[in-house]
């Protein structure tokens, strides 16, 4: 019992799987006008689950390190982007419409961290 405790994600997912290859038909039911509520729902319970295999003490032994984050924070959303947004302008001569640069721009929008990854991955299917 005590192993079922400690390795709940892993049979949670491995039931999920079986389910999922047990109603693979089902699964058209996401082209229908509700699939973006339940996309959202898939989304969130990802998010949620991931958050809450986080250990408390980790979790505010983490908080303490704020200098770490807040560097994290603006090299990602900052410092990248503008290079990035740069070099496309560079690249492309300010030719704004071009496909390069229109690339460029999502890649400077895009966050790297891989919970991003897929949720973006899940949203172009």
């Amino acid at each position: 019992m005590n192993t079922l405790r400690k390795q709940w994600f892993s049979i949670s997912i491995i039931f999920c799987i079986i389910i999922a290859y047990v109603f693979s038909n089902s699964g058209l039911m996401l082209d229908e006008p509700l699939s973006v509520y339940l996309k959202n729902i898939f989304i969130f319970s990802i998010f949620l689950l991931s958050g809450l295999t986080i250990e408390t003490l980790k979790l505010l032994d983490s908080i303490k390190q704020w200098q770490a984050h807040l560097y994290i924070q603006t090299t990602s959303f900052i410092l990248f982007p503008v290079i990035i947004v740069s070099y496309g302008y560079i690249l492309n001569l300010g030719n704004s419409i071009s496909p390069i640069y229109i690339g460029f721009m999502v890649l400077a929008c895009i966050p790297t961290t891989i919970s991003s990854c897929v949720v973006f991955t899940g949203i172009a299917g």
